[in-house]
């Protein structure tokens, strides 16, 4: 089953940006807003980190500072926090989380993975997660002061499509982590919590340890990821708060199901089949 085929969300599958989602147009203007981006140094974090910056050319005024932190680590996430809201001024909250880090462990089947391996993807995709939000609440926008904070997880299809031998370690600990972050919008209902799956993007360090399991797929072009992430935070997406969507659906048409969305809890949420 084709990536395009697990996820359809909308009629149209995107594979590159588009002009609905053109990161150059200002009512999706980043202009005055902070925003931490982790495992931003290449691919799918990269590009997202572009897109938020709008292009240095095209936003002079952005300014990037660059951290190196292990998320395991809870010491290291707050004191990583502590300075970037001391590099952009205490008194700004930090608008955007966009949580990107993330690990895949060695692929093979329970009985032959190492187990250090194995549990380092939860280490790194619930116990980093989970340091990354409780961090963010100290610095994130208060409602009374007219900001909304956002919460973006860079999630995987693969954690709710159907069953690929071998992917045990980061399929499981995704869904862990996609549990975490409807518990956190549960507790938070004052900040825009999305999860997405961000589409098939290759040439990655992680697209390396299962490239010889997608011989003749069709990737997505990253910059499609970062572009989405930039849409996502706009007031025309408030309406998906809480949902898990998929960078390829269309936007035009995700906002012509808006009413729907809205009259249905459960769509576009991950639950029980057929309960």
């Amino acid at each position: 089953m084709s990536a395009e085929e697990v996820g359809r969300g909308t009629k149209t599958y995107r594979r590159t940006t588009y002009p609905a989602i053109d990161v150059t147009q200002p009512l999706l203007s980043t202009k005055g807003r902070s925003a931490v981006v982790t495992g931003a140094g290449q691919g799918i974090g990269a590009s997202i980190a572009r897109s938020l910056a709008q292009l240095a050319e095209l936003a002079p005024h952005c300014k990037v500072f660059t951290y190196t932190v292990d998320i395991t680590d809870e010491e290291a996430v707050n004191n990583g926090f502590a300075g970037f809201a001391a590099d952009i001024g205490e008194s700004h909250p930090i608008d955007i989380l966009v949580a990107n880090a993330g690990y895949m462990s060695d692929l093979g089947s329970l009985d032959k993975v190492d187990p250090k391996n194995w549990w380092s993807a939860f280490e790194i995709n619930i116990k980093g997660n989970f340091h990354l939000i409780r961090a963010y609440l100290k610095y994130a926008p208060k409602s009374e002061d007219g900001r909304l904070g956002a919460v973006i997880h860079v999630s995987s299809s693969s954690m709710h499509g159907p069953y690929i031998p071998d992917f045990s370690g980061y399929r499981a600990s995704k869904a862990g982590a996609t549990k975490l972050f409807e518990l956190f919008q549960n507790e938070h209902p004052e900040l825009f919590v999305l999860q997405i799956h961000p589409g098939l993007v290759g040439g990655t360090d992680m697209h390396s340890k299962f490239a010889h399991t997608t011989g003749g797929f069709e990737f997505d072009d990253e910059q499609l990821s970062g572009d989405f992430v930039v849409w996502s935070l706009s007031p025309s997406a408030r309406f998906l708060n809480g949902r898990f969507i998929h960078a390829n659906w269309d936007v035009d048409e995700l906002r012509a199901k808006k009413d729907e969305i809205l009259k249905d809890p459960e769509m576009y949420t991950i639950g029980l089949i057929g309960w």
